[in-house]
């Protein structure tokens, strides 16, 4: 093989293989940096919370804000955290500078992108805007020390890899010009070449094709990971938007999850798959895209389609009802009707409803 035809396609695999690293570096720099602000933020919205309503305010503040599935454990969900801060005037306005509360929304939806693992939106600005507002953030709440921790986060994001691949021009000798009755100016002595970048030519066989294409294969599969069901392919491309597609009663025990378009919907073992799971008494999502329906809204696709409070898990009790979204356009509804114990094992039964949303 000749040497372009070598580098080509080998820098088009070195350069997406470097994206992809610098994505998920900068991802963890995130999600890094969401932890530090939910360790400052919890203190900080029990002891105002306390003060202005009492122990019990997590009880007081469910009945003037009702959102199913507040626990005890939503303190340690950063979206819980700042939807008391901004919702809670009483307990915050005037005891916090106002743009701590600016700030606020700014961190949830840097939250949401983490949670939702949309690397191809994290790109190194989105990264280091979002890590500068964690740390004015956290710092404007008390904790300058955590700020900085923040900021040397935000200095470890990595840049976008280069566009085009490095070029090596050929050299040519300078031309000489006769002139008319005169004779030419000498020619400027010729300096030794420089070499640009040294450029191996190798001979590719086909195991080193292989081994290419295998590099290409496992990048892809750990950053995308397994393709989630697709409503807009195979026995569904023809269905509308708002179609129902699924649907039924399960039964699901703890550590498994479900895949929504799989008949007959059956729970399979582990919480790494699928688009539901049930794990430690809650119901969770992958991409963390759940909406945990008030008593007043009812349980259908526009609702499911149109609500946007998301939170990653929300308690199993019966009566509750949810909405989950996914990127490839799956909605579903889920109603539990019953959650059940056996000797160590719990057991929850969900009644779903399975749409073609939009993409």
């Amino acid at each position: 093989m000749t040497k372009s035809g070598f580098s080509g396609p080998f820098e088009v695999l070195t350069h997406y293989a470097a994206s992809v690293v610098a994505k998920l570096i900068n991802h963890d720099q995130v999600t890094g940096g969401l932890r530090l602000v939910t360790g400052v933020l919890n203190p900080v919205v029990q002891e105002h919370m306390t003060r202005a309503h009492g122990g019990r305010w997590q009880a007081r503040f469910a009945q003037r804000h009702p959102r199913t599935g507040m626990t005890q454990e939503s303190l340690g969900d950063l979206g819980y955290l700042v939807w008391v801060l901004t919702k809670e005037e009483t307990a915050f306005r005037g005891k916090l500078p106002g743009r701590v509360f600016q700030l606020a929304h700014r961190v949830r939806e840097a939250r949401n992108l983490a949670s939702h693992d949309q690397l191809n939106d994290l790109d190194p600005a989105a990264a280091t805007t979002a890590l500068q507002n964690m740390a004015e953030f956290v710092t404007l709440l008390g904790s300058p020390g955590t700020g900085n921790e923040i900021r040397q986060l935000a200095g470890r994001v990595k840049g976008a890899a280069p566009n085009t691949p490095h070029v090596v021009k050929p050299v040519t000798a300078p031309s000489r010009k006769k002139g008319k009755g005169r004779r030419a100016a000498p020619a400027p002595r010729r300096a030794a070449p420089v070499p640009a970048r040294p450029v191996v030519q190798v001979k590719i066989g086909c195991g080193a094709v292989a081994a290419l294409a295998l590099i290409g294969i496992t990048v892809a599969w750990v950053v995308f990971g397994p393709e989630e069901p697709d409503p807009y392919q195979g026995r569904f491309k023809d269905e509308k938007v708002g179609a129902r597609l699924n649907g039924g009663q399960v039964e699901m025990s703890d550590g498994y999850h479900l895949e929504l378009l799989d008949e007959p919907l059956k729970p399979a073992e582990g919480l790494y798959d699928g688009q539901l799971a049930f794990t430690g008494g809650e119901i969770s999502a992958p991409d963390g895209r759940i909406v945990v329906l008030t008593r007043k809204e009812k349980l259908g696709y526009a609702t499911c389609q149109a609500a946007t409070r998301y939170v990653t898990s929300a308690k199993a009790a019966k009566g509750l009802r949810l909405c989950l979204t996914t990127d490839k356009g799956v909605v579903a509804g889920v109603a539990v009707k019953s959650v059940s114990r056996q000797d160590a094992h719990v057991f929850v039964k969900l009644d779903l409803a399975v749409w073609k949303g939009r993409k």
